[in-house]
């Protein structure tokens, strides 16, 4: 029998700041005494996703995700700066993972499926400097390897994913982001990670055609967007954020018109329509067939334009095991064992071994091949640490992956991390109007 699990005590519409704040607890519990050290843990098991080593900074394991461009994290950032993660399951998320391992040599994708109580907790960190975000100050720092320089980065944002009966009647999951913020503190303390927000759909129907927001608006912004039924904001610390943006002329919302999503996430896009993009699409290269929704779409909406089909499509409600494209299959709201199988099939495939799904490839848009021998696939065996390309090319001097020359793997920027240009200005929004 499994252990009880306490926030399946709390209902999540009610209460949803104390629900998150329990999941949040058992991850801290198992992992904070360890230092996040996984594997230390006596009794709980938590895991990283296999196969995600050549996307992880060689100084902690972490991997890119979308940079922040200017002010969107506080009005005196006046630069882009880039952010870093690292992303934990429980023990319930890793059967799943190693029913999909289960032959390392063939790993199949049928049937992957978390069970209820899965977990996933991602830390993310940022580079902005205590000038730029002062209420990072006092946040836990690591070092990464950011574009070959080593630099600190401060624990900014905490996303969870939780797979709960009670969400079926939707996705099955429910995503939530925490924030760090302390105007004061000079040394961390859990006490400081926020919610944020939490959701559970997509508010699929919600399309605020002909939304007007000046850059004068605030605080009347978040009461100009139509309610939304299937995700929370702590109403403080997204009025907060949401001024500061509006301030400097920047896209308010931090996921498209008020959805769910934090602050150094896509604004035009939510967590779980992220999310359910994951799925295998059966072929050996790591680009994927699907776009994500461009800031074009957004502002056709905004100028009084239905939305088009693609952009309602991406904001579907579908269950974990309805895939976005048809011919593909779904993987559960997780990118990380999509990442993996992709990584796989890529490196096989750059060693000469043509592996494929457990379906045939997908038949839509297809990407760049790879091909064995080629410039990119030297640099992906090479960054996957295999003992087999011995006549590779040395890696650069600071034996960087995370850098402009990335592997293939980067290529997958504008779906997973919303690219690193997404923004919708208030001006442009206002011109259109």
């Amino acid at each position: 029998m499994s252990p009880p699990r306490p926030w399946e005590a709390i209902d999540f519409k009610l209460q949803p700041a104390q629900y998150m704040q329990a999941v949040l607890q058992s991850a801290i519990t198992d992992n904070d005494p360890i230092q996040w050290q996984l594997g230390k843990h006596p009794v709980n098991g938590w895991v990283h996703a296999p196969w995600m080593a050549q996307d992880r900074d060689p100084f902690n394991g972490l991997t890119f995700e979308r940079q922040s461009l200017k002010f969107e994290l506080h009005p005196n950032q006046t630069q882009g700066h880039t952010n870093y993660a690292v992303g934990i399951y429980n023990a319930i998320a890793a059967r799943a993972f190693a029913k999909m391992w289960a032959d390392p040599a063939d790993p199949s994708t049928v049937d992957f499926a978390m069970e209820p109580g899965a977990v996933a907790v991602k830390l993310l960190f940022s580079t902005a400097p205590d000038a730029e975000v002062p209420y990072l100050k006092g946040s836990i720092s690591v070092d990464v390897c950011d574009d070959h320089v080593q630099r600190k980065a401060r624990l900014a944002q905490v996303d969870i994913a939780v797979r709960d009966t009670d969400a079926n009647s939707l996705t099955g999951w429910l995503f939530g982001t925490f924030i760090y913020s302390s105007d004061t503190a000079t040394t961390f303390s859990w006490s400081d990670v926020h919610p944020f927000t939490l959701q559970w759909g997509n508010d699929k129907d919600v399309w605020p055609t002909g939304l007007h927001i000046p850059p004068d608006a605030f605080p009347a912004t978040a009461a100009a967007l139509p309610a939304l039924s299937e995700s929370w904001y702590d109403p403080f610390y997204r009025d907060r954020l949401w001024a500061w943006r509006v301030s400097k002329g920047v896209t308010p919302w931090t996921g498209l018109f008020g959805r769910s999503n934090g602050p150094i996430d896509n604004p035009v896009s939510s967590c779980l329509s992220c999310h359910n993009t994951a799925a295998d699409f059966g072929h050996g290269s790591d680009e994927l067939p699907f776009t994500r929704p461009a800031p074009a779409w957004v502002a056709e909406v905004l100028a009084g334009t239905a939305p088009r089909p693609e952009l309602k499509s991406y904001f579907e409600t579908r269950g974990a095991d309805v895939p976005i494209l048809q011919g593909t299959l779904a993987l559960d709201y997780s990118l990380q064992a999509m990442k993996g199988i992709l990584n796989f099939r890529a490196w096989a495939k750059c060693r000469g071994d043509n592996v494929q799904g457990d379906i045939a490839p997908y038949t839509g848009p297809k990407p760049k091949d790879l091909v064995a021998g080629s410039q990119e696939c030297e640099r992906f065996l090479q960054a996957s640490g295999d003992v087999f390309a011995d006549t590779l090319a040395p890696p650069p001097d600071d034996n960087s992956v995370m850098s402009s020359e990335a592997p293939p793997g980067d290529l997958m920027d504008d779906l997973v991390f919303g690219g690193r240009d997404t923004q919708l200005p208030m001006d442009q929004r206002s011109a259109r109007e």
